[in-house]
């Protein structure tokens, strides 16, 4: 099967940074005198979710103002300890695996994060460099299959596919009328994803054509 573009998710599909999150909210909270304390179980439930949404998880039952002061906080922690984290939270042969998929067509990233720290994925690992073009709900505020189908259009592909580990990754790909392919590996699971990769490394060896 021939793609001319490979689009991914990024959390839970190529890294996992979910401590980092964890640690960061975890850490405004202590700053601020709140009690409360999130756990990495619960970060990795609910990642996928649109950035927003996920904020509002995390911070419901906290008062408007402390709220506030808690986003800010934990926004400033997060980016600081992504980066710190980014080189060494690739999941097991993605270095390897991206390396050799870029040879064969072009690679983007849509993620539901913010748009900082998709560039820090960008910018502090190895493979950041290695896609043509990447959107995030932090930079255009819209769902993942409205990303999914601007990537598409101004990249001008004609047969791309989508690599997510969640059912709302394989929502999105069905709502931008795109092949849908899961990794087992990460966080969630599909409702029917007709192809599903243990590993980067098996996902690699599918796309890659037989000699």
């Amino acid at each position: 099967m021939h793609f001319d573009g490979i689009i991914f998710d990024l959390d839970g599909t190529l890294w996992d940074c979910s401590q980092a999150s964890t640690d960061a909210l975890n850490r405004a909270f202590e700053i601020l005198g709140v009690s409360k304390r999130i756990t990495r179980e619960l970060v990795r439930s609910i990642t996928g979710k649109p950035e927003s949404e996920f904020i509002d998880i995390l911070l419901a039952d906290l008062q408007s103002v402390t709220r506030v002061q808690a986003q800010r906080l934990y926004d400033q922690f997060e980016l600081d300890m992504v980066i710190k984290a980014a080189a060494s939270s690739l999941y097991p042969g993605v270095e390897r695996g991206i390396k050799t998929l870029k040879g064969l067509c072009k690679l983007f990233v849509v993620s539901n994060c913010g748009a900082s720290y998709l560039e820090a994925f960008h910018q502090h690992t190895s493979i950041g460099g290695d896609f043509t073009d990447s959107e995030s709900f932090g930079r255009t505020q819209r769902l993942k299959h409205e990303n999914i189908k601007a990537v598409i259009d101004r990249n001008q592909l004609r047969s791309a596919c989508y690599i997510g580990d969640t059912a709302g990754d394989e929502a999105a790909a069905k709502q931008a009328g795109i092949p849908f392919f899961h990794v087992g590996y990460g966080f969630g699971r599909p409702e029917n994803a007709p192809q599903s990769f243990a590993s980067f490394g098996e996902l690699t060896e599918y796309f890659v054509p037989a000699k």
